[in-house]
């Protein structure tokens, strides 16, 4: 009897160690691979903030060059404004062909003519004909525009303003200019006023900034969305936007504040993508998956073949237990 409970306690033992070295493989396996996905997790996390500051890096320098040469293109508006009057006088009469060849010859983006009520005439933009330029002009209250329209028209002024830029395209920098050039037989008394992108700006150094900023979601198959937000009207960029990271699903969000061409503060949202990344973590969960599915399989067919071995009896077991009965007996006889 007590050689049967010294076997039960032998298989029993088996048993539970075939359990727990079950246990501890499988949850070696799932630590490991929560593990590796928290860490890939982090590296995409860090990988996508890299490329916000990268893209923010390019939307600076872009800024930085605009400002630096805006006296120089300033100066340059004010040139093309007094040459374009002349031949305009002499002309006489202005019509959309006649601006579209002005366009061409110097090089710039738009020009339009605009009558003493503020109405544009004739333009190289032919959907802003008969446009209001007070309801097209953003950057000044009415009362502003109205005062600055006076003086370029009666006085013959030049007036050329900044640089602005998209609120929904960072590369979309635009710069106008208007001057007062006096009576046309066919308008009246014309304002004239050009615009100037800076894609107009022929400047290797400009056109790549630009280019890259503009490409940057084509350059990266990381990237999915670039976008640039201003803050709404009255209130501080500074403390309206903020920096933060976060998951969507698949998708990593992260939004950074930078300061716009004007002095106030932008936001660039960057939404990110890491398919390969995410590739790695799926086939190292199926890893784990299969490799635990097998362990346990393995542990279960293990313990039922050792118990069935030692459990059910065998000819060798009959006459093994009887010998030790037959000794017994003859133990307590003497």
């Amino acid at each position: 009897m007590k050689r049967a409970n010294s076997k039960n306690k032998t298989i029993r033992f088996f048993l539970l160690s075939f359990m727990l070295i079950c246990i501890f493989s499988v949850s070696t396996i799932w630590i490991n691979f929560v593990q590796f996905k928290s860490a890939s997790e982090k590296n995409s996390y860090r990988v996508s903030e890299l490329i916000t500051i990268g893209i923010g890096d390019r939307y600076k320098s872009v800024n930085e060059f605009i400002t630096s040469v805006e006296p120089f293109v300033t100066d340059t508006m004010k040139s093309i404004l007094s040459s374009m009057e002349d031949k305009i006088t002499t002309m006489g009469v202005i019509d959309n062909d006649a601006l579209a060849k002005l366009k061409k010859q110097y090089n710039i983006s738009d020009i339009y003519v605009i009558d003493n009520q503020g109405l544009v005439k004739y333009s190289t933009v032919q959907e802003s004909i008969g446009s209001n330029t007070a309801a097209l002009y953003k950057n000044r209250t009415d009362i502003e525009w109205s005062t600055i329209f006076k003086n370029v028209q009666q006085n013959k002024e030049i007036y050329v303003d900044n640089f602005t830029q998209s609120p929904t395209y960072p590369y979309n920098f635009t710069k106008l200019a208007y001057k007062g050039i006096g009576y046309i037989d066919n308008i009246g008394f014309v304002v004239l006023e050009i615009g100037l992108s800076i894609d107009d700006i022929k400047d290797a150094s400009v056109s790549d900034l630009v280019a890259n900023l503009e490409k940057i979601d084509e350059n990266n198959e990381n990237i999915l969305e670039v976008k640039f937000e201003n803050s709404p009207p009255n209130t501080n960029g500074d403390t309206y936007f903020k920096n933060e990271s976060y998951k969507i699903g698949d998708k990593y969000y992260t939004k950074m504040k930078a300061e716009n061409l004007d002095g106030g503060t932008s936001q660039i949202s960057v939404v990110t993508s890491f398919h390969d990344v995410d590739k790695a973590v799926l086939s190292s969960m199926y890893n784990a998956i299969i490799t635990s599915l097998f362990i346990v399989l393995f542990t279960i067919i293990i313990s039922i073949l050792f118990s069935y071995r030692f459990s059910f009896p065998t000819e060798n077991n009959y006459r093994k237990e009887a010998l030790e009965k037959t000794i017994d007996e003859l133990k307590k006889m003497q």
